[in-house]
């Protein structure tokens, strides 16, 4: 009797656990999709070009803005860790794609891994992680912020700028084809390939438009995947980037290095934005030098900033910020000239870009009107059903209006 019993507890719990497994699975199968892509600097007037078939199937059968307004400033790090957070610049603590900790003298540079993996660095929690907190799994393919230790997503590759697309579609297809249990349902992917034609020849060139094409093609190939796994009617495919892209001109360089002479100090960022570094007693000096010969560029102290740019808060950030107009740039003794620029004020039309949303959450034939990309983490969260963490910028109420 006693072994009946214990048998029969054996068969309770069995059939318990089968019970809950297929519970989850059928909540799975309910549970929509997020594929998350970025095609780096694509500015929100490319797709306009006739040369984005896939682009414009996903615009006639979902939702496109006339722009998606980046983060000040309009950096690929700050923004791309922005829209995965919520959370504006200031506040994440990416503030630049190459900065200094002023206090520690530690350097975060975006091509030095072990900085780029360090997690002391990132303040804000991006949305995978807030996800896997509440039972759903993700995967990346080199989203900014997917090899912090600790952070990372479910499933994540480190950072591999030469990787064919065919591969990386096919990361898509291997995580897709997972069990249910084991599969990610929030997916993002990463492709610098307008940003390098882009800054190299323009947003204009002939080698820029080839990129699209490449660009577009990939895309096909990714919804086709999507189509094979048979599940088109439960993915929300979101396309998007983090800037856009100014053409410049050589004459247009300032020589900050001439103009902040004899003066000890640190730059932080990159053309055509920088924020300086320096002791006490010199930095009311560097900034009437800057003021005095301020021709093509604005300087501000810190805390003097414009509040739109939502720059001013992070003990990270110098104390004087140099912005150049559109169009200018600096020569700082160290940046090479580029013939294609971003960074400048995200009010600038040519530092927006593209956001196309298609999917069962979203509404069909829509134009919205520009928006901030902090707001495309409140999109998936409403999406997939997360709860957002606490502190965050972006807000649900400014983009519900996209959403069936």
């Amino acid at each position: 009797m006693h072994f009946l019993q214990n048998g029969g507890k054996i068969r309770l719990f069995l059939f318990l656990a089968f019970f809950f497994t297929i519970t989850d699975l059928k909540a799975g199968e309910d549970k929509p999709y997020v594929i998350l892509i970025s095609w780096d600097a694509c500015r929100y007037d490319y797709i306009d070009r006739g040369l984005t078939p896939t682009v414009q199937s996903l615009i006639d059968q979902g939702v496109r803005a006339k722009s998606l307004k980046s983060c000040f400033p309009t950096k690929t790090f700050p923004n791309h860790y922005s829209i995965i957070t919520g959370m504006y610049p200031e506040n994440h603590g990416i503030i630049f794609n190459n900065f200094i900790d002023p206090a520690s003298g530690d350097s975060y540079r975006i091509k030095k891994d072990d900085s780029v993996k360090q997690d002391k660095w990132y303040k804000g929690i991006p949305i995978w992680f807030t996800a896997q907190e509440q039972g759903i799994k993700s995967g990346s393919v080199f989203w900014v912020g997917s090899e912090v230790y600790k952070r990372r997503p479910t499933y994540s590759l480190d950072y591999n700028h030469h990787m064919p697309h065919d591969e990386r579609i096919a990361m898509i297809d291997k995580w897709l084809d997972l069990p249910l249990i084991d599969r990610p349902h929030l997916l993002m992917l990463y492709f610098a390939d307008l940003d390098d034609n882009g800054h190299k020849y323009g947003p204009d060139s002939p080698q820029l438009d080839s990129a699209l094409v490449k660009l577009d093609k990939t895309l096909s190939k990714l919804l086709s995947v999507v189509a094979e796994h048979n599940l088109t009617d439960s993915t929300n495919i979101i396309l998007l980037t983090d800037h856009g892209m100014l053409e410049t001109k050589k004459e247009n360089a300032i020589n900050l290095p001439e103009i902040l002479k004899g003066f000890n100090y640190t730059l932080q960022g990159y053309d055509p934005i920088y924020s300086i570094l320096a002791s006490e007693d010199s930095l009311e000096k560097i900034y009437s030098a800057l003021k005095q010969n301020a021709s093509g560029y604005n300087v501000y102290w810190k805390s003097e900033l414009p509040g739109r740019f939502h720059f001013s808060k992070n003990p990270l950030i110098g104390d004087i910020i140099i912005l150049a107009d559109p169009g200018y740039y600096f020569f700082s003794g160290k940046s090479t000239y580029s013939v294609g620029v971003h960074g400048y004020d995200n009010e600038i039309p040519e530092m927006q870009g593209i956001f196309v949303a298609s999917g069962p959450g979203f509404k069909k034939n829509l134009t919205a009107d520009t928006f901030l990309n902090i707001d495309v983490y409140a999109l998936i969260c409403k999406i997939l059903q997360i709860k957002p963490t606490d502190s965050v910028d972006a807000d649900i109420e400014r983009v519900k209006h996209l959403l069936k």
